[in-house]
C-alpha cells in the first residue's frame, strides 16, 4: 500500500496526500494485491469523492499488462508492449465511461487468455483482445488521483 489507508467494516479508505503525489511523480495512493493471476475474474466496488482519475491495473513480472483508466472526460482500456526496449501502452478501447464520484460503482474484470472483459456499473460492457493479456500476472492494483477512495467487496475467482 502507498498512502494512509484505513480499514473499517470491510471498507478500505484513503485520502489523497499531496506530498505523496509529488514524491511519486504524480501518482497518488495505491493498494496492491500480490497474488498469481492467470485466467481470473476480479470483482470489486469503488466509491470516489472529488477524484479526477481512477486506475485499475494488472501487473506482470516485467511491468503492466492491462489497465483500465477513468478520468473526468472519459476512459480507456490499455495493453502494454515492449517496443525498442521501452514498456509502452497501446489504446485498446476509448469508450470506457468517465470516472464517477459520490456513489458505489461495481467493477468486474475478467481475463481469459488474450482477452479481457470489462464491466463498469450496470451499463458498460466491453471485451478487448491483445496477445499481451495472456501473460502471467503477479498482482493487481487500485489507485486514484485527488479526493478520496473507498474499496469494498474485492474478490478474485479462477
Amino acid at each position: 500500500m502507498r498512502g494512509e489507508w484505513t480499514s473499517a467494516g470491510g471498507i478500505l479508505s484513503v485520502t489523497q496526500d499531496d506530498a505523496l503525489y509529488k514524491k511519486y511523480k504524480n501518482h497518488g495512493p495505491i493498494v496492491f494485491y500480490d497474488l498469481p493471476l492467470g485466467d481470473s475474474k476480479i470483482s470489486f466496488e469503488v466509491k470516489l469523492a472529488d477524484a479526477k482519475r481512477f486506475v485499475f491495473t494488472l501487473n506482470g513480472a516485467k511491468g503492466h499488462v492491462f489497465r483500465l483508466l477513468q478520468q473526468a472526460d472519459g476512459g480507456v482500456a490499455l495493453a502494454f508492449a515492449d517496443v525498442d526496449g521501452k514498456h509502452v501502452s497501446k489504446r485498446m478501447d476509448e469508450s470506457v465511461p468517465a470516472v464517477v464520484n459520490g456513489e458505489w460503482v461495481r467493477y468486474q474484470i475478467e481475463n481469459r487468455g488474450e482477452q479481457v472483459s470489462i464491466h463498469v456499473g450496470d451499463a458498460f460492457r466491453k471485451t478487448v483482445r491483445d496477445a499481451s493479456y495472456g501473460k502471467e500476472k503477479t498482482n493487481l492494483s487500485l489507485s486514484f488521483h485527488f479526493g478520496t477512495m473507498q474499496v469494498r467487496n474485492l474478490s478474485v475467482e479462477p
